[in-house]
Formats: C-alpha cells, structure tokens, sequence
C-alpha cells in the first residue's frame, strides 16, 4: 500500500509535467496560428498592390497604342508633306517602334505579375491551410490537457484508498495476532451417512 501511494505521488508529478508541456505546446501552436493569420493579412495585401500595379500596366499598355496611332497618323502627314517631312517621318518611326518596345515589356509584366498572384494565392491557402490545422491541434490539445487535468485527482483518491488500506491493515494486525481461528470438528463418515 506504501508502494501504491510513493506511485500515486510519482504518477500526479508526472501528469504536472505533461500539463506544463502541453501547456507550452498549445502556446506554440497558437503563435503559429497567429503568424500565419498575420501572413495571410501581408498577402492580401500583397495581392491588392498587384491589382494596382496592373492597372497601371493597362494605362501604359493604352498609352503605348495611342502613341503607335499617333505614330502612323505622323507616318502619313510626314508622307504628304514629302522631302519637308522626311524628319518628321523618322521621329514617327521612332516612336512607332517605342509603342511597340512599351506594349511588349507591359505584356511581360503582366506575365511576370500573373505568376506572382498565382504563387502568392498558392502561398495564401497554404497559410489558409496551416492555420486550421494548427487550432484543430489546439483543439486536441486542449481536449488531451482536459483528461489529464483529471488524473491527478484519480491519483489523490488512489493515494487516499491506499492510506485508508495500510491504516485498516495496521489497527487489524494486533486484533489478528491474538484472534485464534479454531477449526470445525470434522465429521466422521458414519455421521455423514447415517450409520
């Protein structure tokens, strides 16, 4: 019964360090949720900016098509105009040839733009993903910390059963060592039978 009761004390010290661990544990995972939900907040965020940056790209990529109108209407005046407007036919070209030059690099960065949206939403439901797991494991925790919350006092009650027994047994010892047991007389098999 003394084994049972250092074991009890042992088992509700062991249980106060699982506690402090889960504890710790739950607390982690939280700080994880909470950077993650924080990061989540920076790539909506991020993915806002990029809708800007697009539609600044649409400006330039119309920008672009007008000076390449522009361009061909000064292509045309330069042409009537003749020898008077054979500089003026080399600037439109010029600029004909920058229009074209803007709308091909807008075009590669809306490309370069895309792939960054695509990634960052790649990047946002892995956080988005992450997160959940991280309060379903909270939630587990948090359930595991419940049971064990309980044991310590399944530990005292054992503690107390087994105080309980080696007091019982300590006060029924002196009564046992002066208490003889007789044996009942055995019966002869004549009696048994009747004879």
């Amino acid at each position: 019964a003394v084994q049972v009761v250092e074991q009890a004390s042992d088992s509700a010290r062991v249980f106060g360090d699982v506690d402090r661990s889960i504890e710790q544990a739950v607390v982690a995972m939280s700080d994880i949720a909470t950077r993650s939900t924080s990061s989540g907040v920076s790539l909506g965020e991020l993915l806002s900016r990029l809708d800007k940056v697009e539609d600044i790209l649409t400006t330039v990529n119309d920008i672009a098509e007008q000076s390449k109108l522009l361009s061909l209407n000064a292509a045309i005046e330069a042409a009537r105009a003749k020898a008077h407007g054979k500089w003026f036919a080399v600037v439109a070209i010029e600029v004909r040839n920058l229009a074209v030059q803007s709308r091909e690099a807008t075009g590669q960065i809306k490309t370069i733009l895309r792939s960054i949206r695509e990634a960052s939403e790649r990047v946002s439901a892995a956080l988005q993903g992450g997160t959940e797991q991280v309060s379903r494991g909270v939630g587990l925790m948090t359930g595991v910390r419940s049971v064990l919350a309980r044991l310590p006092i399944a530990c005292a009650k054992a503690r107390t059963w087994a105080g309980l027994t080696t007091t019982m047994g300590k006060r029924a010892a002196p009564r046992l060592a002066t208490t003889t047991v007789s044996k009942p007389p055995v019966a002869s098999t004549a009696t048994v039978w009747g004879a």
